[in-house]
């Protein structure tokens, strides 16, 4: 049977989360590490919109940091769609980038609405790309199933190891595709055997090893 492909794991944020902490205390608990302690004015607000719009990073991030609690207003809601804490917090946050240098070019005027807007359409964005994944690597598995088990009625009807072109026909796939499958499940039983052998006597390893090469080495001197 072939192993399950793994799930794609999220990427190193640089952040790290108890697993104790509810998600909307590690959700808060990262806003609260990045946010500046001073909250700017309307009046300075506006000046650092305009100056963010025109690339100014300092200003950038200053406006970020002052809205953390918005990217945990919409990741809270979305908590649980496959996405953890950190990863909903990642791209919240890039939303709300894009909110600030977007801002002062826009017809928007309310920035507060229009910032949750943008986090929510990059929230949304990630989760649907994260459950596409899912399905995806659902659907493989069950096309790996569906030719385990093809390649064993196949081979036992004739009496050997069936060939792509025989599973193809088998399973109404072309050669190509039974290829490229046929080789995925043997790259998954490669990797399940390499960590069976994790879990051996290393004893028995080394010997089984050295027998190997026993029998290597006489067939050479034949």
């Amino acid at each position: 049977m072939a192993s399950r492909p793994q799930q794609r794991e999220p990427e190193d944020k640089g952040r790290t989360s108890d697993p104790e902490r509810s998600d909307a205390e590690t959700l808060r608990a990262l806003a609260e590490a990045g946010r500046d302690a001073r909250i700017p004015g309307s009046d300075e607000l506006t000046r650092l919109l305009e100056a963010a719009g025109q690339g100014d990073r300092s200003a950038q991030e200053r406006v970020c940091r002052a809205h953390l609690d918005l990217v945990v207003e919409q990741a809270l809601k979305r908590v649980g769609e496959g996405l953890p804490p950190a990863d909903l917090f990642q791209e919240g946050s890039i939303g709300l980038m894009a909110a600030i240098n977007h801002f002062a070019g826009s017809p928007q005027t309310d920035f507060g609405l229009f910032a949750r807007q943008q986090v929510g359409l990059y929230l949304e964005a990630a989760i649907a790309a994260e459950q596409a994944i899912d399905r995806d690597q659902a659907m493989l598995v069950t096309t790996a199933e569906e030719y385990e088990r093809a390649e064993i009625a196949v081979g036992r009807d004739m009496g050997r190891r069936a060939t792509h072109q025989e599973l193809a026909l088998k399973l109404e796939w072309s050669v190509e595709r039974a290829r490229q499958i046929g080789e995925m499940v043997e790259e998954a039983r490669r990797r399940h055997d390499e960590e069976l052998i994790q879990y051996l006597d290393p004893e028995r390893v080394l010997f089984q090893e050295a027998d190997e090469t026993a029998d290597e080495e006489g067939q050479g001197g034949a």
